[in-house]
């Protein structure tokens, strides 16, 4: 037949448009593989470069090359696994079989798959590899551990194991056999859906059904399941000791005695079916492959599920202390032990009589330097008096001690940083982003307990150029590497840098001499970063020259964790001046919730340590605190073992190790030996201001409300359990405010650091303090302590008070200075004219023999309704203009806490002119009668 010409010319211009439309669709799929390639090519080599320049490049390959291998070799074996199992099933399957009438659909499915079997195979089998690939080389991690595992020297109570087969080795065979499992049930699934497409099952054929070959590698992959299942029940058994059915976590007395026994039937039910399955391969068919799997479901649902919590009901929950005490014992053990708790150091504080002064008599010059500046408030001060300039900012302020005109004193530290966004939209070009604004400059200090006659606080460093004491002076003022710096810049280059600005003329400039960065000095690799930032600007400047080097990973968290992703990272990194340079001091952290009988904590519900930025010494909120913000993570053991230090001039990371007593920390030092440095090799500038890790406290004084009970009857009953008060000016600041942004605080009272004397101490020390209160009640009943000085650095003290004897909490503290009637009128005065009152923190002081309660006042002009209307910024800054001190059942206030503690005492010299003395129980004189028109008759009258 003779095909027409207009179907030629269709037919040959459908064939040339496909033709065409194929190969755009192969060019563009290469394309697109070739620009990822660069894309990751560019990355990693960059990254590498990165890690040679910082001196971590061995734990970069080591990380990496374990990723890897984590990631192909399930990939491989999952993927040969589908296609050698899908392969052999069609090999198997009779191809000369008669055609039954009820088979020639699956027939039909079998003719149309067959010319695409083998690509199909491949692409189903590289899928399932992939995803399996994807599952597990993300735990990395846990290879390495077990790896490289060193023996713990404990064992637990149950199975009388090394600790090390539970933190080490537990995790990574349950990873093996969970992913296997899951291999083989897919290999299983496939096989029989390949076996019947081919026709090697075939349901419509009675006699000749499964063929004796098909039935015999079908049975093969059940009997691999079934091993892995009752592998998986083996591990079962030490799983219970993560339990949580009983009253506390680990083995209780149901799992102990049921749970055991549970799982003990199910082996033997597994054991049964292997029997079973060697019937089924010398005699083929259906029957007893059912048999076996609804005989296992029925066996697992009713021993392992039902059994135990019948037994729970039935046996314990009736004189469930009387069962469960030996394993409550156990429990409180592991979980102080697990959280770093079992070696703190426990003090009963005396108190003397309530009020009395002389049982504080030899802590009154103490009291006078005590720490009266909230960070949050001064945080407003630093920025406004301390920036000078739209592209420097504070982002939090910290704690700090130094030595100052020879005496050891607490300092309120902050670093001046950049913050490009805040420059004026015309003002943001690239080059000055990346080439002129590259650090910043400064360090700025204030005392802690000290004020201007106007209120503000007294700077002890600050200023450009830097001014201040020796201890606190710096050779190196720049900060190239912070917790707020740009994600790149270029130095070197021909374009000079801003240092400081001048008035009247030009900025500071500075050249950039110091080590870090990666050299830039060829188009390969100007290229190769142009494509990392996706930045073509920079291949295209002619402002580099050989000396040039980039400047990125900047933020002092991110850098640590970067070079020790194995660690956890503290929320809050603290500058200091040691050897006449800027240093960030960041904790570090390691950690693992495969700690037996430890109470299993989850991470996510901690909500303030590694969030927002206003960070005093930390924030304990209502629940847990959230020590990972990236993702979900459970924890029974922590410790912080490590202290890094970070050059922000040129980016230098040193991990010190500061617990060498650490088994997860010797796991991990043994696997990247050159990462850390013993803490004997810090300098002694740099030893002086480690402090107690601040986030571990938080975790610990959780913890501890709990923990501190030894007696397992009283942990049942909860008899002794404490609580963390809460903030009690909470809710007075609330009421205050006109819109609810203004300073918000959190309802719980966060630790704090301070200078003290504790109970049974000879000298002050600085450390970081998180007091208690019994539940349900708001006295006071115990305090926890982190010491950070010297030989007490990392130790824990805790104090409780008599349970006979009533101290006052911070609640009760905060409501009598709300009562007084003279501390109302003073507030209540500026309150409404034009300016409110800001509460400082409320710090309950230990003492020797007593426990203070000192508030400090500000005044900060508020914002009327016409500024707003106008569209005004009114740049107030808070003032301090009094201070509170609760002792017993005196109430103080005056202008100054020198002036403060002198009327606490009756220091009659120390009073202001025209103002009667308070009288024998230091309370304040009540408010005249007659109304109060203004401020100023209210200081007369007092």
């Amino acid at each position: 037949m003779r095909m027409h010409p207009t179907a030629t010319v269709r037919a040959a211009t459908f064939f040339l448009i496909g033709g065409v439309t194929s190969t755009l669709f192969y060019w563009v799929v290469g394309l697109a593989a070739f620009l990822l390639a660069v894309i990751f090519s560019a990355r990693f080599y960059t990254e590498v470069l990165w890690f040679d320049e910082i001196g971590y490049l061995d734990v970069y390959l080591t990380v990496v090359k374990t990723k890897i291998w984590m990631g192909v070799v399930p990939f491989l074996f999952m993927s040969s696994m589908v296609a050698g199992n899908m392969l052999l099933a069609q090999r198997l399957a009779r191809l000369d079989r008669v055609i039954s009438a009820d088979e020639r659909r699956v027939d039909s499915w079998r003719r149309s798959v067959e010319p695409y079997f083998r690509p199909l195979v491949i692409t189903v089998a590289l899928i399932c590899g992939l995803v399996v690939g994807l599952q597990t080389y993300p735990h990395w991690q846990t290879y390495i551990l077990w790896a490289n595992k060193v023996d713990w020297g404990r064992t637990d109570p149950q199975f009388d194991r090394d600790l090390s087969y539970f933190m080490f080795e537990l995790s990574l065979h349950v990873l093996i056999n969970h992913w296997l499992f899951v291999c083989v049930l897919v290999v299983l699934i496939l096989t029989l859906a390949t076996s019947y497409i081919c026709g090697g099952i075939r349901p419509q054929a009675p006699h000749s059904m499964l063929p004796f070959q098909v039935n015999l590698h079908i049975s093969v992959l059940v009997f691999a399941l079934m091993a892995l299942l009752g592998w998986g029940m083996l591990l079962d058994l030490h799983l219970l000791s993560y339990s949580e059915r009983g009253v506390v976590t680990g083995l209780g007395f149901t799992d102990s005695n049921a749970s055991l026994l549970a799982y003990k039937f199910v082996a033997a039910a597994v054991v049964a079916g292997f029997i079973m399955f060697q019937v089924n391969i010398r005699r083929p068919g259906w029957i007893i492959p059912t048999i076996v799997v609804v005989y296992l479901i029925l066996i697992g649902l009713s021993i392992i599920r039902f059994y135990p919590n019948l037994f729970q009901l039935i046996i314990v929950e009736p004189q469930e202390l009387e069962r469960e005490q030996p394993y409550i014992e156990d429990h409180l053990q592991f979980t102080r032990y697990g959280f770093g708790l079992d070696k703190v150091e426990r003090r009963t504080a005396g108190v003397a009589e309530t009020g009395n002064v002389a049982a504080i008599e030899n802590d009154r010059q103490l009291l006078e330097t005590l720490r009266l500046w909230d960070p949050a408030t001064l945080l407003i001060n630093f920025r406004e008096l301390q920036a000078f300039r739209a592209y420097y900012d504070f982002t939090d302020i910290d704690v700090d001690r130094y030595m100052i005109d020879g005496q050891l004193q607490p300092v309120m530290i902050a670093a001046r940083e950049l913050k490009i966004g805040n420059l004026p939209e015309h003002s943001r070009r690239w080059q000055s982003e990346r080439l002129i604004y590259s650090h910043s400059y400064g360090l700025v200090t204030a005392s802690v307990s000290e004020a201007t006659p106007a209120g503000l606080p007294v700077f002890l460093t600050g200023d450009l150029p830097s001014s201040g004491p020796g201890a606190l002076s710096v050779r190196n003022p720049q900060i190239y590497y912070g917790e707020n710096s740009p994600e790149f810049s270029i130095v070197g280059t021909e374009t000079v840098e801003l240092d400081r600005p001048r008035e009247g003329r030009s900025f500071g400039k500075h050249t950039y001499d110091g080590g870090g960065g990666v050299p830039i000095d060829s188009i390969f690799d100007r290229l190769l970063f142009a494509i990392r930032f996706w930045d073509i600007r920079l291949a295209l400047t002619t402002l580099l020259t050989d000396d040039s080097r980039v400047l990125y990973h900047r933020d002092v968290r991110e850098r640590v964790q970067r070079v020790a992703p194995f660690l956890e990272v503290d929320a809050d990194p603290y500058p200091v001046a040691a050897e006449g340079r800027i240093k960030w001091v960041v904790d570090c952290y390691t950690i693992s919730d495969m700690m037996p009988y430890s109470k299993r904590i989850d991470l996510s519900d901690f909500s303030q340590i590694f969030q927002g930025k206003q960070k005093d010494s930390g924030i304990i909120p209502a629940e847990f605190i959230r020590l990972l913000a990236r993702r979900t993570q459970r924890a029974n053991y922590v410790r912080g073992s490590v202290k890094a230090v970070v050059d922000a001039y040129d980016g230098s990371v040193v991990l010190y190790v500061t617990d060498e007593s650490d088994k997860v920390l010797q796991t991990w030092r043994k696997a990247f030996p050159q990462a850390f440095r013993p803490v004997a090799e810090a300098s002694a500038q740099i030893k002086a201001h480690f402090r107690y890790p601040q986030d571990l406290f938080q975790i610990q004084s959780i913890i501890w409300a709990d923990y501190h009970m030894r007696a397992s009857d009283a942990f049942y009953a909860r008899e002794g359990a404490w609580r963390i008060p809460h903030d009690a000016n909470f809710i007075s600041l609330r009421r205050e405010r006109a819109r609810p942004e203004h300073e918000q605080r959190n309802v719980d009272l966060r630790p704090y650091w301070l200078k003290t004397r504790f109970p049974g101490e000879e000298r002050s020390e600085f450390a970081i303090v998180q007091p208690f209160s019994p539940e349900s009640r708001n006295v006071l009943s115990g305090y926890l302590v982190g010491g950070s000085d010297g030989d007490r650095l990392g130790r824990l003290t805790s104090y409780n008070f008599s349970p006979d004897t009533t101290i006052l909490g911070p609640s009760q503290a905060q409501a009598r200075i709300d009562q007084d009637a003279r501390i109302s009128a003073w507030m209540t005065l500026r309150m409404q004219s034009g300016s409110r009152v800001s509460r400082g923190r409320l710090l309950a002081i230990p003492l020797d023999n007593a426990v203070i309660y000192i508030e400090p006042l500000f005044v900060q002009a508020d914002k009327s309704s016409v500024s707003e209307l106008l569209g005004a910024q009114l740049a107030s800054v808070p003032e301090l203009k009094q201070v509170v001190i609760v002792f017993g059942d005196r109430v103080l206030m005056r202008p100054t806490l020198k002036e403060a503690v002198a009327a606490l005492f009756d220091d009659a010299d120390a009073a202001l002119p025209g103002r009667p003395e308070s009288d024998s129980g230091g309370a304040i004189d009540e408010p005249p009668a007659q109304p109060i028109e203004n401020v100023d008759q209210l200081e007369r009258e007092r």
